[in-house]
């Protein structure tokens, strides 16, 4: 069974890593995303955080068991564009691809047990700041199997 810990640094691992991810970040902002293992303490954008673990199950006589983290992806981009009576936000636009592919390179990483992903979305978004967040959760089968004794 995989830690919260554990889980935490192979996703973080899986989004630093993605090469997909990295080359559209330097291709829309010319930097690669910053991964927090933390609620960050500075506005660099685009960032990727893993702000901590937000659910844990263990069902009493289930095998399963499993985690949840939230992910929060940030992007900052002023430029607004005008198309007869609707005001297009690209930066609305690319936080929610930066959030797609962040969730791909976690299913493509391989992480054991079965990855889920929910998406929330912040009512709270703040122009020219785009947020956006992922629920990813994991769920594996606990071993059934005892230890085998000390000789």
């Amino acid at each position: 069974m995989i830690t919260a810990s554990e889980f935490i640094t192979a996703v973080s691992t899986a989004i630093a890593d993605d090469q997909i991810l990295k080359d559209w970040c330097m291709d829309q902002f010319e930097a690669e995303p910053v991964v927090y293992e933390g609620d960050p303490d500075e506005a660099v954008t685009p960032s990727i955080a893993i702000l901590g673990v937000v659910g844990f199950g263990r069902a009493h006589g289930k095998r399963e068991a499993g985690h949840q983290l939230i992910i929060g992806y940030a992007v900052e981009n002023d430029e607004r564009v005008e198309s007869g009576n609707r005001r297009i936000y690209t930066g609305l636009h690319q936080v929610e691809t930066m959030r797609e592919l962040a969730e791909n390179a976690v299913f493509r990483a391989g992480i054991t047990g079965g990855v889920a992903v929910e998406h929330a979305q912040d009512p709270d978004i703040r122009y020219p700041m785009f947020v956006s967040y992922s629920i990813i959760g994991i769920t594996q089968l606990k071993s059934t199997r005892r230890p085998l004794p000390d000789n």
